[in-house]
């Protein structure tokens, strides 16, 4: 059974307090679930808008359109955000684990091989 939006907050918010607090993770924490994801794409230059739903918002550059078609390629379903009026933004759903490491790990070498704008 999948956490609800609600949950996936809660856990974001309590993990976000503990890694800025410096405390021991435990071991079973998959850091790409909740607040890890979010801390992943800051590792990566990315800020999240935070959010209390189930996707994610996050700030890519002028070029958000191009990453999205260059991640759809890649099997990585995200939508820009244009027809929001935030052209250099992405939005993404929550994924299960497994999910949000092949996000991160595409984002890392979009990133890598064109470079953050």
């Amino acid at each position: 059974m999948r956490p609800s939006a609600r949950e996936f907050a809660e856990f974001n918010g309590l993990l976000c307090s503990v890694v800025e607090k410096g405390l021991p993770l435990p071991p079973a924490v998959d850091l790409m679930a909740g607040g890890g994801r979010d801390l992943a794409l800051k590792e990566l230059g990315l800020e999240a808008v935070p959010s209390a739903t189930n996707f994610i918002l996050f700030h890519v550059g002028p070029d958000a359109s191009e990453r999205a078609r260059a991640l759809l390629k890649r099997g990585i379903i995200v939508r820009d955000m244009l027809a929001w009026n935030l052209p250099e933004y992405l939005r993404v759903t929550i994924g299960l684990p497994e999910e949000n490491r092949a996000l991160i790990q595409a984002l890392r070498e979009e990133l890598k091989g064109k470079g953050k704008s």
